[in-house]
């Protein structure tokens, strides 16, 4: 498939002055990103899965996407003890080409499009994927897959496919393996 127009996002007030009046600048791009997801989806027709930007792809996500291929959507579905709202992550979420994963996204995107408008003060992605996800339960016309952890593993596992640093480790300097650019 040939590479698709080019898609650029700038966060310097100077190109782009809309952004000067925010205080929160990398909570907003966290949660708008979703946003997007449905346009991606539509433009390009394969099978998508929207990461986090400070992650390092270890392996070939031929597998992965091989793996997801009879589902709607895909979403990383922590087992801890967490609050409700907190067991899924948002640091992979797969969208399958098909009617169910564009009604999802589609659904996802106005959601976060009608209330960021303002300041956020805080990272909400997996707040509004968890009420998504709710709400398409509830009417249960949509496949969702369950997407491992190590498509967004902190403890730098071998095997794989997403090293994700998590909280202190994400500090330069800090104990874990190094991120290396170009390696997958």
């Amino acid at each position: 498939m040939p590479p698709g127009p080019w898609l650029e996002l700038s966060i310097d007030s100077a190109s782009a002055p809309i952004y000067r009046h925010r205080r929160n600048l990398p909570s907003f791009f966290i949660t708008a990103r979703f946003i997007i997801v449905d346009r991606l989806l539509q433009l390009y027709r394969p099978p998508l899965t929207m990461i986090d930007a400070d992650v390092e792809v270890r392996r070939d996500l031929a597998g992965f996407f091989d793996s997801m291929r009879s589902y709607d959507v895909g979403l990383i579905i922590r087992g801890d003890d967490k609050q409700a709202w907190r067991c899924l992550l948002a640091a992979a979420v797969f969208a399958n080409n098909t009617a169910g994963a564009r009604q999802f996204v589609h659904g996802l995107a106005d959601c976060i499009a009608g209330d960021i408008w303002g300041d956020v003060p805080f990272s909400l992605d997996a707040l509004y994927l968890h009420f998504c996800h709710r709400a398409a339960l509830a009417h249960g016309e949509i496949r969702f897959g369950r997407i491992p952890m190590s498509m967004s593993d902190h403890s730098f596992a071998a095997n794989s496919w997403i090293w994700h640093r998590k909280g202190e480790r994400k500090r330069v300097g800090a104990s874990a393996p190094p991120i290396e650019s170009g390696k997958a």
